[in-house]
């Protein structure tokens, strides 16, 4: 449709322009003959309609003008020093300015490049210029790559363009001209809808647009409306060349719940012929009764499926909840246990609640409201209580049980033992990064009231005076950093005690003294223990109470009288000074034997 034979700039010169069409799309395409790769912009003007702009100056702000009124520009913008289209717009003219839109949102366009732009093809709906029509006049041009410059080449050439000037006002008359003939109406259907789930109190409001893009008026249309097969609505309307009708349909709420298929068909006879029968139809979906069907859903999973689910889980979630509660933890975090203890309990009393509603008349959703509110508490809830036992980070479950402990970590036996309620039976030691881990294991048959006490050797230096932390007779041969005492309340005469341990310190040696810390209040102590004495205890102890994490520490263990000035009476490791006198309970014991572990 056109040519140019302007031997133009070497980045800049056009070659030919070439034009077509279909039902759907103008097809426009330039080649040049390019040898270099500039910083330019490619332009496109495009006259389908009465009116247009005929201004000085065009979309871009080049001094480009129209000698017709032009609706419509296209600009691509060459990134030269990429050799490749950079991007572009698709433009509008209101009548009042302007509208730009990004060109790929609205045209199909490819190039090739080498030394420039060589090859630019697009593909522009029909329904983007207004629709089709029965003439298109188009001029297309090469200009600078800058505000204010102007044209310096077009196809078809235009005698305001002489290649050499790029500033010039370049005033553009020479279009191509393209007789379209539209002969047939051009029927095309969309619907829409304001809502797209349809409850008993929200309808949907249905609008069908019915379209005729072409250039004959097209009488007595058929428009059908279906839910799934079922005919809604019929009309019988007419639509001028280049106009619309739109028409109205309420739908409202139905038993039918599930995804519906709403379909508009334009001419379902085919006694209209169009240019193009393949875009008569147009379908939506719509979403009934979701709501009710989820109440329902809820309703029914309430009355037969979680009432067999949730005992299963809540018995789950109490074990774990009773698991943590005997693992002794320090005092800090009481509140944290007893808080689950009252979310199980509120989990209950919720499950319980709605299993009286949900075959109530009029009440079966809050029922079922409620006995999900409850099951999702016990989810929670075990979520909470995972997290709460990976925060504490405990390698061993610190609940008295030694089944845990295995042969690694046992560094100590006893063979012999002082008594029914004095007998030592296995030291275990353990560690990771946060704490240091002991466990003991006793052969006791009966509950005497005594302490059991643990020094630890781990650093230089240490205590070895002749009265211990809690002011027993018990010195060391080796200085001691720190001391764990227990107090066993057994029997005593006539006191029949409690048989727990009712106190527990940690004493760290610090050169000069002892610093006191309460151990269930800084420490994790599981233990077991009945009127036949205590029989198993664990600790966890953070090594930040300790000082840090040593490479090596030593350690031994002993039961002595409840009292200041008893002494010990057996150790493990088995020491030589409980075995040297005839009065162990009161005599000066030194312990020289420790269990040496070391640290990785």
């Amino acid at each position: 449709m056109g040519v140019s034979n302007l031997d133009g700039p070497d980045g800049a010169d056009l070659d030919k322009l070439y034009v077509s069409y279909d039902e759907q799309y103008l097809y426009v395409a330039i080649t040049t003959n390019n040898t270099a790769s500039w910083d330019v912009a490619y332009g496109f003007g495009f006259d389908v309609k009465e009116g247009g702009y005929t201004g000085d100056t065009d979309a871009w702000d080049r001094k480009i003008g129209f000698s017709r009124g032009v609706d419509y520009e296209i600009y691509f913008w060459y990134d030269g020093g990429n050799d490749v289209i950079g991007g572009g717009n698709f433009i509008t003219w209101t009548g009042n300015g302007w509208d730009y839109k990004d060109v790929g949102s609205v045209v199909t366009y490819d190039f090739t490049t080498g030394n420039g732009l060589q090859v630019l093809e697009m593909a522009i709906p029909w329904d983007a210029i207004g629709g089709r029509t029965s003439e298109v006049a188009l001029i297309a041009w090469v200009a600078g790559g800058a505000k204010g410059d102007s044209a310096v080449d077009t196809v078809p050439l235009d005698p305001a363009v002489d290649g050499n000037d790029w500033t010039d006002q370049d005033v553009l008359s020479n279009f191509a001209v393209i007789e379209i003939p539209i002969p047939k109406p051009e029927l095309t259907v969309s619907i829409s809808s304001d809502v797209l789930n349809v409850e008993q109190w929200q309808p949907a409001n249905i609008t069908i647009t019915v379209k005729n893009i072409g250039e004959v008026d097209a009488q007595n249309v058929t428009v059908e409306l279906y839910d799934r097969d079922a005919l809604l609505k019929s009309w019988l309307i007419n639509v001028s060349a280049h106009s619309e009708v739109k028409l109205g349909y309420l739908y409202k709420y139905s038993d039918a719940w599930g995804v519906h298929t709403i379909k508009a068909v334009v001419d379902p006879n085919n006694e209209i012929e169009e240019a193009n029968e393949d875009n008569n139809v147009a379908t939506l979906g719509i979403v009934v009764g979701q709501v009710a069907e989820r109440q329902n859903k809820l309703i029914r999973l309430g009355m037969y499926v979680w009432p067999r689910t949730y005992p299963e889980e809540y018995e789950k979630t109490k074990l774990l909840v009773e698991n943590i509660s005997s693992m002794s933890l320090p005092a800090k975090y009481a509140e944290t246990v007893k808080g689950f203890e009252l979310k199980l309990n509120e989990s209950l009393k919720l499950f319980n609640e709605g299993k009286s509603l949900i075959y109530m008349p009029n009440y079966e959703l809050r029922g079922a409201l409620k006995i999900f509110s409850a099951y999702i508490r016990l989810v929670k809830l075990q979520r909470e209580i995972s997290e709460f036992l990976e925060s504490l980070e405990f390698k061993k479950k610190i609940d008295g049980f030694l089944t845990d402990w295995d042969e690694s970590s046992l560094v100590a036996q006893n063979k012999v033992g002082a008594g029914a309620g004095a007998y030592l039976d296995s030291l275990y030691v353990d560690y990771d990064d946060k704490y240091l881990y002991i466990a003991l294991s006793t052969k006791n048959t009966e509950s005497w009231r005594i302490a059991y006490g643990f020094a630890l050797d781990y650093r230089e230096g240490g205590y070895t005076g002749d009265a211990d932390a809690w002011g027993r007779k018990i010195g060391f041969a080796r200085g001691v950093d720190a001391e764990v005492y227990l107090y066993w309340n057994g029997p005593f005469f006539e006191n029949p005690g409690t048989n727990t341990i009712t106190s527990a310190e940690l004493a760290v040696w610090n050169g000069a003294g002892w610093e006191y810390y309460k151990l269930f209040e800084n420490a994790a102590i599981g233990y077991l223990g009945n009127d036949k004495g205590l029989q198993s205890l664990e600790m966890a102890i953070p090594w930040e109470l300790l000082g840090g994490k040593p490479e090596k520490i030593s350690i031994v263990a002993w039961i002595t009288g409840a009292n200041p000035g008893d002494s010990a009476v057996i150790t493990i490791p088995d020491d030589p000074s409980v075995h040297d006198s005839d009065n162990e309970w009161g005599d000066m014991d030194t312990i020289s034997t420790f269990a040496e572990v070391y640290i990785r």
